[in-house]
């Protein structure tokens, strides 16, 4: 068996019955009624905020967003910039984009201010400009922020060309030394070269003195005159001249295959020393021209552009979002028409 007392029915205001429910319950049915009499306050507070959504969604301005990234200068080594990006993006908000927007305004007094700010892009050494503005406000943002990145590079070119210079400075001082390394490279190979030319004549050398000596060998003093004492003269002539080309035969000889070879490894000994001396100078030119070419000035790593789509939220999810609040706002002023009624109602009574 239930707790609760018999429902009576009680009649309605539109002619209709509805059970009548103890003072301390809620029913569905009542609620149900309260809105069926009161649904021209439902319908028309719903439709009046319907059609506000629909006027705001058709006549509002498109709200698109301008960016631009900035690349900061670098050092030589190519990756570490000459400045935090947290600190040129404080640079930024504090003093270039207020003086390239105030520039703008003095410029164009008539249109509205661009509102631009930056911030750090990611974990990339980049620093992101961005604003939100209408359609007709593209040039203004994009004059902005080059006018601020432009400021900024004036402030980096200094820091830049010092670097430029000093490793201009370094280049120079190594191509010196590389031009002093190819000389000495030249110079040992002539040198090789003479070598090379003194081993041939002294070739040829030995080859004359051998038959030279030969022939003197081969002279009998007899056929020369009948005088024992001319060919004793003769024979001692010959054999003079004999000692002597047998002495400078073997000096040349000596030469030709003692110091002429020992000569040679050392100008070859010379020549590999001097040869890696070029390769080590040529590295480090080419390395000092790879930091000055990583040297890199600030700029604009993306030109300011506008978002393809505007921003926020479509003109169909307004609307929908405007009958649900209809709807709802539709509801308490039923209920709100309601109570006033009752409340009226009980005070005419009373």
């Amino acid at each position: 068996m239930s707790d609760h007392p018999p429902r009576t029915v009680a009649p309605g205001s539109d002619g209709t019955s509805w059970p009548a429910y103890p003072d301390d319950e809620i029913s569905l049915l009542d609620l149900w009624a309260v809105l069926v009499r009161r649904r021209l306050w439902l319908f028309g507070i719903a439709a009046l905020v319907v059609l506000v959504t629909v006027a705001y969604a058709l006549l509002r301005t498109p709200v698109f967003e301008y960016r631009a990234l900035v690349e900061i200068a670098s050092q030589d080594d190519g990756t570490t910039p000459v400045e935090k990006p947290s600190a040129v993006a404080a640079r930024f908000n504090d003093i270039y984009i207020p003086q390239a927007t105030s520039a703008w305004s003095e410029a164009h007094p008539d249109s509205p201010e661009p509102g631009v700010e930056a911030g750090v892009a990611g974990d990339a050494d980049l620093v992101r400009l961005s604003g939100k503005g209408a359609q007709v406000l593209s040039d203004a943002y994009a004059s902005v922020m080059k006018d601020a990145v432009g400021r900024l590079t004036e402030d980096h070119a200094p820091i830049t060309e010092r670097l430029r210079n000093r490793l201009r400075q370094q280049q120079s001082r190594a191509e010196r030394r590389l031009a002093t390394a190819r000389d000495s490279v030249t110079e040992i190979v002539e040198r090789r070269k003479m070598l090379d030319g003194r081993t041939a004549r002294l070739t040829q050398e030995i080859d004359t003195l051998q038959q030279a000596l030969g022939e003197l060998e081969a002279v009998r003093p007899d056929g020369i005159a009948d005088s024992p004492d001319a060919v004793s003269a003769v024979r001692r002539l010959l054999d003079n001249e004999v000692a002597f080309k047998r002495q400078r035969l073997d000096d040349l000889r000596t030469e030709l295959n003692t110091d002429l070879p020992r000569r040679r490894d050392e100008l070859n000994d010379r020549l590999d020393t001097a040869r890696n001396e070029v390769e080590s100078r040529e590295e480090e030119v080419a390395l000092l021209a790879d930091r000055l070419a990583a040297i890199t000035g600030t700029r604009l790593a993306a030109a300011p552009r506008r978002s393809d789509r505007p921003q926020g939220p479509s003109s169909a999810v307004i609307v929908a979002l405007g009958a649900v609040l209809g709807l709802m706002l539709g509801v308490f002023a039923a209920f709100g028409a309601e109570f006033v009624s009752r409340a009226n109602a009980h005070m005419r009574e009373t």
